[in-house]
């Protein structure tokens, strides 16, 4: 064999090593480069609507030999900035992922996003759930941004802020409040109505049925779990306010009621009701200015028998006249007391329930 060709093979050779190895050199980097594991902590979380503070999430990136590798970092739904490309060198890299809820108009809440981190050269991915929630009941009112009040308020759509003493508590707003909405307070479950409708059950937290008649059907329950119980979480002996039952119809229709003890003991002419104070006290009064107006009405007719029998004697006729016009007189102040009270009563009880 010549020996050029000699010489042209060895080359060959040599090239094709040399092309082997770096071929090997690459794979060897590339695999090096591979993550082996990617773990987010925590893996789920809620995170409330409108809080200002950044919510932290640990993420730590692992590998044997792990020199270099780019992770992206991404949510969605995309509703709140995150970086985008988290580059590390070494062989663990930990580094962290700041999240910030946005306010309540952006986003509703029940939003679950979903945060994910995922290497760029092997494709490996690992999730973690944000669920985004209301601040229900917590000690500060959570402002919305998008409609502040002048306390802080709440998320104006479904909540309002309520401040007992030096706590503010986030709450149904007036005509949402139903039964099974959260409750810590009487005025909680306030909805403004000249008759007390809803008061506050507080050994479960829950707006009740305050009074006889008030509807405790399935289909009157809170409907929104953000904002109390929901009708499979409110037995039928927690709608209704001490001393009351919820008595359903065949048709799952029903109201409050007394219970069969107190109902008796009302009948025999025992025991309370459950019946707001001021109606009870409006009856007092009503039956007291009732004795009253009788006894008028007797004096005025006894001045009248007193001017008939008075065959002209003028000392008889004066003294008639005189029971006449204070008979009269006292019917008139028992008139205005009535009204006036009955006026009081109804304000009280349309302001102050």
């Amino acid at each position: 064999m010549p020996k050029s060709l000699i010489q042209k093979a060895i080359m060959f050779t040599f090239v094709g090593v040399v092309a082997v190895a770096v071929a090997l050199v690459v794979n060897a980097s590339g695999a090096q480069a591979a993550i082996a594991s990617i773990n987010i902590s925590p893996q789920s979380s809620q995170v409330i609507l409108g809080n200002p503070t950044p919510y932290i999430f640990s993420v730590s990136v692992s590998g044997d030999t792990v020199i270099q590798a780019n992770v992206s970092v991404t949510a969605v739904p995309a509703i709140a900035p995150l970086p985008t490309i988290v580059p590390f060198a070494g062989n663990v890299s930990n580094f962290t992922v700041s999240y910030t809820a946005p306010v309540v108009g952006a986003v509703a809440p029940g939003t679950v996003v979903i945060l994910t981190v995922k290497d760029a050269i092997s494709g490996k991915t690992v999730d973690a759930n944000i669920t985004l929630v209301r601040n229900l009941a917590g000690d500060v009112c959570i402002i919305d941004s998008f409609n502040p009040g002048p306390q802080g308020s709440c998320f104006l759509d479904t909540l309002r802020c309520s401040e007992t003493g030096a706590v503010k508590k986030c709450v149904a707003v007036r005509d949402r409040i139903a039964i099974g909405t959260w409750c810590s307070e009487v005025d909680h479950c306030d909805v403004r109505k000249v008759n007390f409708q809803y008061t506050c059950n507080k050994d479960e937290n829950i707006c009740v049925g305050a009074g006889r008649g008030i509807d405790c059907s399935d289909s009157s329950i809170n409907k929104d779990p953000d904002l109390g119980k929901l009708v499979e979480d409110v037995a039928r002996a927690q709608r209704c306010d001490r001393g009351l039952v919820c008595e359903l119809d065949d048709n799952n229709i029903g109201q409050c009621v007394r219970d069969i003890g107190a109902e008796q003991a009302v009948e025999l002419g025992v025991g309370g009701t459950t019946e707001d104070i001021r109606d009870q006290i409006r009856r007092l009064i009503n039956i007291a200015l009732g004795f009253l107006g009788v006894a008028g009405v007797i004096i005025v007719i006894y001045g009248g028998a007193l001017w008939m029998s008075a065959a002209g004697d003028d000392e008889k006729v004066e003294k008639a006249k005189k029971t006449i016009v204070s008979g009269l007189i006292g019917l008139v102040i028992i008139g205005i007391a009535w009204t006036i009270v009955s006026y009081v009563l109804s304000v009280s009880q349309g302001v102050g329930n």
